[in-house]
């Protein structure tokens, strides 16, 4: 059989005392060999629950990429966090906080004579608003319309 297969003596032996005695079962024989015992391979390099709490004392605006979540971590990579997030039974996930500010009725109408005191009335032209300055534009940019965060799931 060797000669015919073409490989070594010691190869047909060992095929030979595997699949000895399985009644002609070689599928089920050769799938017991192949699955992977209990317990085996590496052992997790983290503790999931211990990796949970650390991640909720951080707190949600310095985790709101999986970059910055992994600095604040210290030690743990990017792609152990994008892992926890993919899996099933993942301990993260992503949510989206969507701010949508409605003004009141009060806001609403100083806004429109804000924007009427802007109109010449003889001509029906805007001013020129280039000599105003606007102290509080930073504010606009400080809060996102909608920020992702990663969350914990519990």
């Amino acid at each position: 059989m060797a000669d015919f297969f073409d490989v070594s003596r010691q190869a047909i032996s060992v095929l030979w005392q595997t699949f000895s005695g399985t009644g002609g079962d070689l599928v089920s024989k050769s799938l017991e060999s192949v699955t992977r015992k209990a317990g085996s391979g590496r052992p997790p390099k983290y503790i999931v629950d211990d990796l949970v709490e650390s991640v909720e004392q951080i707190p949600l605006r310095e985790r709101t990429c999986i970059r910055d979540l992994a600095g604040k971590l210290g030690g743990i990579g990017k792609s152990t966090i994008h892992r926890m997030m993919n899996d099933e039974d993942g301990a993260l996930r992503r949510h989206t906080s969507a701010l949508k500010p409605e003004l009141k009725p009060e806001n609403e109408y100083e806004r429109y004579m804000y924007a009427i005191s802007k109109v010449d009335k003889e001509t029906g032209i805007y001013f020129n608003m280039e000599d105003e300055i606007h102290v509080d534009e930073k504010w606009f940019y400080l809060t996102l319309e909608g920020q992702t965060y990663i969350l914990t799931k519990l």
